[in-house]
Protein backbone atom coordinates (compact mmCIF):
# COMPACT_ATOMS: atom_id res chain seq x y z
CA UNK A 1 0.00 0.00 0.00
CA UNK A 2 3.01 2.66 0.90
CA UNK A 3 4.61 1.51 -2.47
CA UNK A 4 1.02 2.65 -4.10
CA UNK A 5 0.46 5.68 -2.72
CA UNK A 6 5.06 6.82 -2.79
CA UNK A 7 4.46 5.53 -6.89
CA UNK A 8 0.90 7.53 -7.37
CA UNK A 9 2.48 10.86 -5.51
CA UNK A 10 5.48 10.28 -7.81
CA UNK A 11 3.20 10.64 -10.91
CA UNK A 12 1.74 13.32 -9.69
CA UNK A 13 4.87 15.42 -9.66
CA UNK A 14 6.23 14.44 -12.53
CA UNK A 15 3.02 15.36 -14.33
CA UNK A 16 2.60 18.28 -12.60
CA UNK A 17 6.25 19.00 -13.90
CA UNK A 18 6.71 18.45 -17.26
CA UNK A 19 3.16 20.36 -17.51
CA UNK A 20 5.33 23.80 -15.95
CA UNK A 21 8.36 22.88 -18.81
CA UNK A 22 6.03 22.78 -21.43
CA UNK A 23 4.75 26.13 -20.59
CA UNK A 24 8.31 27.38 -20.90
CA UNK A 25 9.50 28.82 -24.15
CA UNK A 26 12.49 26.97 -25.48
CA UNK A 27 14.65 29.58 -25.99
CA UNK A 28 14.66 33.56 -25.11
CA UNK A 29 11.41 34.84 -23.28
CA UNK A 30 7.80 35.15 -24.90
CA UNK A 31 5.18 38.22 -23.70
CA UNK A 32 1.66 36.43 -22.44
CA UNK A 33 -1.63 38.68 -22.02
CA UNK A 34 -4.82 36.89 -20.05
CA UNK A 35 -6.70 39.80 -22.20
CA UNK A 36 -6.21 39.82 -25.73
CA UNK A 37 -9.06 41.66 -26.61
CA UNK A 38 -9.11 45.10 -25.47
CA UNK A 39 -12.41 47.41 -25.26
CA UNK A 40 -11.97 51.13 -24.38
CA UNK A 41 -14.08 54.10 -25.04
CA UNK A 42 -12.45 57.04 -26.25
CA UNK A 43 -11.39 59.78 -23.63
CA UNK A 44 -10.68 57.03 -21.40
CA UNK A 45 -7.88 54.92 -19.77
CA UNK A 46 -7.27 51.13 -19.66
CA UNK A 47 -4.74 49.07 -17.66
CA UNK A 48 -4.03 45.25 -18.58
CA UNK A 49 -0.85 43.09 -16.85
CA UNK A 50 1.61 41.84 -19.28
CA UNK A 51 3.56 39.08 -18.45
CA UNK A 52 7.52 37.84 -19.46
CA UNK A 53 7.96 34.10 -19.73
CA UNK A 54 11.51 33.08 -20.25
CA UNK A 55 12.86 30.06 -20.61
CA UNK A 56 15.60 28.48 -18.38
CA UNK A 57 18.34 29.51 -20.36
CA UNK A 58 17.25 33.31 -20.03
CA UNK A 59 15.71 33.39 -16.65
CA UNK A 60 18.63 35.94 -15.46
CA UNK A 61 19.54 37.45 -18.68
CA UNK A 62 18.65 41.10 -18.84
CA UNK A 63 15.87 42.69 -20.95
CA UNK A 64 15.32 45.90 -22.42
CA UNK A 65 11.26 46.26 -21.82
CA UNK A 66 8.76 46.18 -23.75
CA UNK A 67 7.23 48.22 -26.66
CA UNK A 68 4.19 48.69 -28.86
CA UNK A 69 2.85 50.84 -31.63
CA UNK A 70 1.01 53.41 -31.02
CA UNK A 71 -1.59 54.00 -33.57
CA UNK A 72 -2.95 57.82 -33.98
CA UNK A 73 -5.33 58.31 -30.98
CA UNK A 74 -3.67 55.65 -28.81
CA UNK A 75 -1.17 56.31 -26.09
CA UNK A 76 0.69 53.03 -25.31
CA UNK A 77 3.17 52.99 -22.16
CA UNK A 78 4.62 49.94 -20.00
CA UNK A 79 6.03 50.29 -16.48
CA UNK A 80 7.67 47.60 -15.19
CA UNK A 81 6.84 46.13 -11.66
CA UNK A 82 9.67 46.82 -9.28
CA UNK A 83 9.32 43.42 -7.34
CA UNK A 84 8.61 41.38 -10.50
CA UNK A 85 11.16 42.02 -13.31
CA UNK A 86 8.80 40.10 -15.73
CA UNK A 87 5.70 41.54 -14.94
CA UNK A 88 4.26 45.43 -16.29
CA UNK A 89 1.46 47.10 -16.22
CA UNK A 90 0.47 48.36 -19.82
CA UNK A 91 -1.89 51.63 -19.79
CA UNK A 92 -3.90 52.59 -22.84
CA UNK A 93 -5.10 56.00 -23.09
CA UNK A 94 -7.68 56.70 -25.87
CA UNK A 95 -7.75 60.34 -27.34
CA UNK A 96 -11.18 61.81 -27.40
CA UNK A 97 -11.02 62.42 -31.18
CA UNK A 98 -9.66 58.85 -31.71
CA UNK A 99 -11.51 57.02 -34.63
CA UNK A 100 -13.90 54.60 -33.74
CA UNK A 101 -12.51 51.12 -34.48
CA UNK A 102 -10.63 47.99 -33.76
CA UNK A 103 -6.73 48.37 -33.74
CA UNK A 104 -4.11 45.36 -34.18
CA UNK A 105 -1.10 46.25 -31.58
CA UNK A 106 1.80 44.24 -31.47
CA UNK A 107 3.45 44.27 -28.23
CA UNK A 108 7.74 43.33 -28.92
CA UNK A 109 10.85 43.74 -26.92
CA UNK A 110 12.60 46.43 -26.54
CA UNK A 111 16.68 47.04 -25.87
CA UNK A 112 18.52 44.59 -24.49
CA UNK A 113 18.40 41.03 -26.14
CA UNK A 114 14.85 42.10 -27.63
CA UNK A 115 15.44 39.95 -30.69
CA UNK A 116 15.09 37.05 -27.70
CA UNK A 117 11.49 38.07 -27.23
CA UNK A 118 8.48 36.53 -28.93
CA UNK A 119 5.99 39.53 -29.71
CA UNK A 120 2.40 38.76 -28.93
CA UNK A 121 -0.90 40.70 -31.17
CA UNK A 122 -3.29 42.22 -29.45
CA UNK A 123 -7.51 43.63 -30.57
CA UNK A 124 -8.06 47.31 -29.14
CA UNK A 125 -11.68 48.40 -29.64
CA UNK A 126 -12.17 51.92 -29.62
CA UNK A 127 -15.95 52.82 -28.90
CA UNK A 128 -17.95 55.77 -28.07
CA UNK A 129 -19.20 54.70 -24.77
CA UNK A 130 -17.88 53.96 -21.77
CA UNK A 131 -17.55 50.14 -22.25
CA UNK A 132 -17.86 47.63 -19.38
CA UNK A 133 -15.06 44.88 -19.54
CA UNK A 134 -15.62 41.15 -19.62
Amino acid sequence: MKKLIYLSSLFLIFTFTSTIAQELPKDGAVISMKETNLEIAKGTQHEAIVELIRSKRYRKAGFGGLTANSPQGLDIKFVQNPENKDLYTMTVDAAIDAETKMYTVIIKGEGKNSHKVKGIAISINVGTNQIVNN
